[in-house]
């Protein structure tokens, strides 16, 4: 009798990849891959979203399953964009606070937002962002900095620096609210309310560090002014961080900014107002000509 003939060996079937994975009981990492810094991520969204709903001609493209009008049933109320309103609190809350930030500091805030952009530009879309992530703007205001830093903390030439902050601060935080908002919206008006109050809040910031330093230098004869200084650059930064990442909590500090200044302000006028006149009644009269 023959033996009996030997079958060839059978290759296994290799299953998809997928298939193993999941019987093997090993999933992927939904986080992998992602990019470990998320600041600036709405406003990326947003930029992507807009231009796919724009058509060939850079207008709006139709869409045949929603109404026409500036919004849908059971949505959110839109803008011009189409945006839903629920995203501007948290683009005003990180524009504003970049403001906030850039009245104590303009350039401290500048730097952060410039070296992420740079870092990180797909997180910052704009035209804006593309200035300021630039070598010359970082270079700018990095030199600046470093000017500030000493100038802010000697007498006297600390108000002169305070006086040309008066301006510089305010269009900062303009511009910063600017390239915040403007990216994520089509509507004009938006911008142009992004980039006054961004201003008006940086003034408002520089105003409050401005009487805090007047009140300091009255009080120490500005012993204490170098210190408070320091104080000013290490908050900056930390709004600026604190306002790319957490914007609801910038905003809330934005309020806060405002509560201060309301209450603080007319206060320490008149504080200081009374310390002159006391200082003033301190003086001795000029001395009487003789004969």
């Amino acid at each position: 009798m023959d033996p009996p003939l030997a079958h060839p060996a059978e290759e296994p079937e290799v299953a998809p990849a997928g298939e193993r994975d999941a019987a093997s009981g090993h999933r992927e990492d939904p986080g992998q891959g992602r990019p470990l810094v998320r600041a600036g991520r709405g406003l990326r969204r947003r930029a992507e979203r807009r231009r796919a709903r724009q058509g060939p001609e850079g207008g709006p493209q139709a869409r045949p399953d929603e109404p026409e009008g500036p919004g849908r049933p059971g949505g959110d109320r839109v803008d011009e964009a189409g945006e839903g309103v629920n995203g501007l609190p948290a683009l005003f809350g990180t524009g504003l606070g970049l403001a906030a930030g850039a009245g104590l500091n303009a350039y401290a805030v500048l730097l952060v937002y410039g070296g992420l952009a740079r870092l990180f530009p797909e997180e910052f879309p704009g035209a804006v962002a593309r200035l300021l992530s630039g070598t010359p703007a970082l270079a700018a205001a990095g030199v600046l900095f470093l000017l500030e830093f000493v100038a802010d903390k000697v007498p006297v030439l600390d108000h002169f620096w305070d006086i040309l902050g008066s301006v510089v601060r305010p269009v900062a935080g303009a511009l910063l609210a600017v390239g915040t908002v403007g990216p994520a919206t089509d509507s004009t008006l938006l911008t142009v309310v992004a980039g006054g109050s961004g201003g008006f809040v940086a003034l408002v910031s520089h105003l409050v560090k401005s009487v805090a330093r007047v009140t300091s230098t009255a009080l120490t004869a500005g012993l204490a002014n170098a210190a408070l200084s320091l104080a000013e650059d290490v908050l900056a930064f930390l709004q600026a961080l604190v306002s790319i990442f957490l914007p609801t909590i910038a905003l809330l500090l934005v309020v806060a900014l405002g509560v201060l200044f309301l209450c603080t302000v007319p206060r320490a006028a008149r504080s200081l107002d009374i310390f002159r006149r006391r200082s003033a009644r301190n003086v001795p009269p000029p001395p009487r000509p003789a004969g």
